[in-house]
């Protein structure tokens, strides 16, 4: 038996000094954290891992989260409040947002009344089921207004099967951001096969914990994998580090 092609690492081995971009840590403004004692409960679970600096990026989604600079600066002042007063560790640095490519969001982009991650990269999303009809179109007016699209867990949208798909969206700008759950079966054995598949084509940009609650960063922090797999993660985490941290 040749143990070197079979042998395994711990994903938590990678997660000391990473920079989350993409939670939903803020309570009570969407479907992540319900309240201020469960976002200092994540806190202290992104501190368990050995994550220090985190962005949170609450849902904007028309009829659900209807979610504004100001919704969200609200919640962010009030966990950075707590945050001192628990003496944690962990840093939120920052608050962007998770837009869901829909009607709604072109009338914010033409608006510009938007929650970039660092004033520079716009994180997105699209339904699971089907990609807007105006996708190009979208995409268009993000970059045209000076941002980088950043495409959220690209892997678990259902009606993207071919690889062309995935490297249309990269041709017409869009970045990759990997769930780190999706390296797991959290969302199914289709969507792990999609994520090495992506991992090992070099389509990624960043990673992301995605994380709602406590259980969800637990559950990453016992995620094991191929060595290869952990040598293809090591630039996203350091990209994380580059482009978002502080």
């Amino acid at each position: 038996m040749n143990f070197l092609f079979s042998s395994k690492s711990e994903l938590s081995e990678l997660l000391p000094g990473m920079v989350d971009m993409h939670n939903h840590l803020l309570p009570g403004i969407d479907d992540g954290a319900k309240s201020l004692e469960e976002s200092i409960a994540m806190l202290k679970a992104y501190q368990h891992l050995g994550i220090r600096q985190v962005i949170a990026s609450p849902h904007v989604m028309e009829g659900n989260y209807p979610n504004t600079p100001k919704t969200i600066a609200e919640a962010l002042a009030k966990v950075q409040k707590a945050i001192q007063q628990e003496g944690l560790e962990v840093q939120l640095i920052g608050a962007g947002a998770e837009y869901m490519l829909e009607q709604q969001f072109e009338r914010l982009v033409q608006q510009d009344i938007l929650c970039s991650l660092d004033h520079k990269h716009l994180l997105v999303e699209m339904s699971y089921l089907q990609a807007p009809l105006n996708l190009e179109q979208l995409i268009f007016q993000v970059k045209h207004k000076g941002y980088t699209p950043v495409l959220a867990h690209p892997e678990r949208y259902n009606f993207i099967k071919e690889p062309g798909a995935f490297k249309n969206l990269l041709d017409l700008g869009c970045q990759f951001q990997l769930n780190l759950l999706s390296l797991s079966q959290h969302y199914g054995a289709h969507v792990q096969q999609k994520a090495f598949r992506l991992l090992k084509d070099g389509s990624y940009r960043f990673v992301g914990t995605d994380a709602h609650h406590v259980k969800h960063l637990e559950k990453i922090g016992k995620i094991t994998l191929k060595e290869k797999y952990s040598r293809l993660l090591r630039p996203l985490f350091q990209e994380n580090k580059e482009v978002f941290g502080v």
